[in-house]
Formats: structure tokens, sequence, C-alpha cells
């Protein structure tokens, strides 16, 4: 991907965002990647949604690992459920 992006924080912090990979729908854009001025967190994942302001997280590796492991445990009991269902 080739998307930059710039984010000041509340406390005056400068992200600096290069976007890895991305996923678009017609009512929302969901992308993550690597942040660089803001340590010790060094990845983002980023969403937003039709028309409103996008929402970021700041993550170190281990945390963005966490956020994958729980939600792809919610898809999966979402599915095991509704086929034992």
């Amino acid at each position: 991907m080739e998307d930059t992006i710039t984010v000041q924080l509340p406390d005056g912090r400068v992200a600096s965002c290069w976007e890895a990979a991305k996923q678009e729908y017609a009512n929302c854009k969901i992308s993550a990647g690597h942040v660089e001025g803001i340590p010790p967190d060094s990845m983002y994942f980023r969403f937003q949604r039709e028309e409103e302001e996008p929402t970021y997280f700041f993550l170190r590796p281990d945390e963005m690992s966490a956020l994958l492991y729980v939600c792809s445990g919610a898809l999966w009991s979402y599915h095991i459920e509704r086929l034992e269902g």
C-alpha cells in the first residue's frame, strides 16, 4: 500500500502512519499498518464508517496480536454457534 497518514494526538504528539493493509466496503474502511513517532506504539488499527472521523488505535505488536486473537475468536464462536443452532 502507498498511503501515509499523519495524525496529531490530543497530547500534541504526531503519529506518522504507513498503511500496510486495508479493506474498503460501501460504508466503511478498515486499515492497519506501522506507525512512527509515538513509542512504544509501532502499529495502528484504523476504522472509519461513512463520513465520520476515523478512530485510531495505536498499539504495540503484542497488543495488535491480541486484537487479532480476540477478533478471530469472536468470529469463530459466532460461526460455530450458528452451525450448532
